[in-house]
């Protein structure tokens, strides 16, 4: 009796999607998928001034759809909301236009985000096992995997891939045309790199076997698919291209060896020493995902598991394979020529890390069903005096799964303090807040990346925006910051006003302990645009030190705010 429940419940094929054991691991999905979310997303409410790390360059833009006036001639913003894929942008205009702040709306859309991911995820691995157990384990694996990381928590552009590219596989498996063209082409609005990758798996789709033998294939729904989707993705692409001209060129693969930026310990780490490491497991190079959740690791069984098919009734009724294998050729294929025209396709890793965290969540899950059902049928079989005794290892082994995803589950990290980014100086920030909304704000402290998200104004330079990708903006922003830091260290007051009246500057910050040694050496502007600078020692002695405190206009415990007006008077 006990033995039929746990079949049915766990390794029982269920055909319709609408059975009720179906309708139960569905629903529990969607309650973990909720609980991952309230969890990775505690905290994010309860500060005034609390942002994601990443959402600080791709969203604090945004804040011009409330209020047009922000952001004024700013460099820093106007490339940031080029670069923005439209579809990304304009959910947020929607979001604003409805009164819901965009730093607000990127704290609610995780969760909204985890959900929808979860849905696609279980309704996918039903149409490859319709097990719902095993749709159960490739959702809880996804989101185990995914509040590990800062993808989803992040709200940006790439929190998107995973519903819209789960949502494609579905509609694919389904061979739903039209949600397959709509799912096509807000990956293309969305997150370009993922649109490349369902694109290979079109042209993939292309491919029949007659025998042995490759011919293109005459299913209508296949080729109409592959032409529409195709030229959907053409179609915004060029857009988005035709956007992203007035950036420049991006930077060729010999100029990034060229620039310390790109090296170890640079603003974007992308070259290693250990080649092996670069093409692994390097977080812009690399092929494989960062963190992978340890039960993900079943998944290598599957092709030993595969090749015992015809002995596993369960494997017997595993379908749609072929698309699971078309999303790592397609994303292998993209890894490669994204390494052969290095950053002309964005970074490599892009292609691969987050469609391989999906495939081997999916085939972790078909993987660890296929393991429950063999202990099932083995604790079940043999002569009545021994099935009692199989029966207790197989509810061990059934009990020491389930513990091991509980497990998983509670043991992430704690994301609030790893991915978001709490402000500490609450009356700086109301300080800047409070200035005219075309003020320009020049600093070398860190807080420099929080004041326009949290004060809404233009900042001159900071290293959260220092991305070197377009080299026509980077050069732009190295010369403010080499001026920067050549003004706060120079002995001529003359030359602080030059670069006062230059850039335009209303105020400079100035960390307390800025003239001490061993500051420069610690800054990690002063490190990426001017590092032999660090190696002096007079810079005590700065003209920016003599005047700044019969100058300052606000301060708090760590840091000086200097008018720069005040100092243009001073003779």
């Amino acid at each position: 009796m006990l033995n039929d429940r746990l079949t049915r419940l766990l390794v029982r094929p269920h055909d319709r999607a609408t059975s009720a054991v179906s309708l139960l691991w569905f629903s529990l999905s969607l309650v973990c998928a909720l609980l991952f979310g309230l969890r990775g997303m505690d905290g994010a409410f309860e500060e005034k001034y609390i942002i994601q790390d990443d959402a600080r360059q791709h969203v604090f833009w945004m804040q011009r759809f409330t209020d047009p006036e922000l952001f004024p001639d700013d460099l820093i913003a106007n490339y940031y909301q080029t670069v923005a894929p439209s579809g990304y942008t304009t959910l947020y205009r929607i979001g604003a236009a409805a009164g819901i702040d965009p730093i607000r709306l990127s704290k609610i859309l995780p969760i909204l985000l985890g959900l929808i991911t979860t849905a696609y995820c279980f309704g996918f691995t039903l149409q490859v096992l319709p097990v719902p157990f095993a749709a159960f384990l490739s959702s809880l694996l996804l989101n185990q995997a995914l509040w590990s990381r800062d993808d989803i928590v992040s709200a940006t552009a790439r929190a998107f891939l995973y519903p819209l590219f789960l949502a494609f596989l579905y509609y694919l498996a389904r061979r739903k045309f039209i949600p397959c063209l709509v799912a096509l082409t807000l990956q293309a609005l969305f997150y370009p790199s993922i649109a490349f990758v369902s694109a290979g798996m079109l042209a993939l789709g292309l491919i029949a076997w007659k025998g042995k033998r490759p011919v293109i294939t005459r299913d209508r729904f296949t080729l109409w698919l592959c032409a529409s989707g195709l030229a959907a993705i053409v179609i915004v692409l060029a857009f988005y291209a035709s956007k992203s001209s007035g950036l420049g060129e991006v930077i060729t693969a010999s100029q990034a060896r060229q620039m310390a930026e790109f090296q170890t310990g640079g603003r974007v780490s992308f070259f290693r020493d250990d080649y092996l490491f670069y093409l692994t497991r390097g977080i812009y190079s690399g092929l494989l995902p960062g963190h992978i959740p340890e039960l993900l690791w079943t998944a290598v069984l599957f092709p030993v598991l595969f090749l015992f098919k015809s002995r596993l009734p369960i494997l017997a009724k595993a379908g749609k394979l072929s698309i699971l294998a078309h999303v790592m050729i397609s994303s292998i294929f993209l890894f490669v020529a994204a390494h052969a025209v290095l950053f002309r396709l964005y970074l490599p890793s892009r292609y691969t890390q987050h469609t391989f965290r999906i495939v081997l969540c999916i085939v972790a899950a078909i993987s660890l069903v296929t393991i429950l059902d063999i202990v099932i049928r083995w604790a079940t079989r043999g002569r009545e005096d021994r099935i009692h005794l199989r029966a207790i290892i197989g509810m061990t082994v059934i009990a020491a799964l389930i513990l091991m995803l509980v497990i998983g589950s509670i043991s992430l990290p704690d994301i609030p303090q790893r991915r978001f980014r709490v402000g500490k100086e609450a009356a700086f920030y109301d300080f800047f807040a409070a200035q005219p909304k075309d003020a320009v704000i020049a600093s070398l402290d860190d807080e420099a990346d929080n004041i326009p998200s949290f004060s809404a104004r233009t900042v001159l330079v900071a290293r959260e925006y220092a991305l070197p990708y377009h080299l026509r903006y980077y050069y732009q922003l190295r010369e403010r910051g080499v001026d920067l830091i050549n003004a706060q260290y120079t002995r001529d007051l003359n030359e602080v006003k030059r670069f006062i009246e230059k850039h335009g500057v209303d105020f400079i910050v100035v960390d307390k302990k800025a003239f001490e040694p061993g500051y420069a050496k610690r800054n990690r502007l002063v490190q990426q645009f001017l590092p032999e600078l660090a190696e002096r020692n007079d810079l005590a002695t700065s003209a920016l030190s003599s005047v700044m405190r019969e100058c300052a206009v606000f301060e708090t415990e760590r840091l000086i705010v200097v008018d720069a007006a005040r100092i243009l008077g001073k003779s």
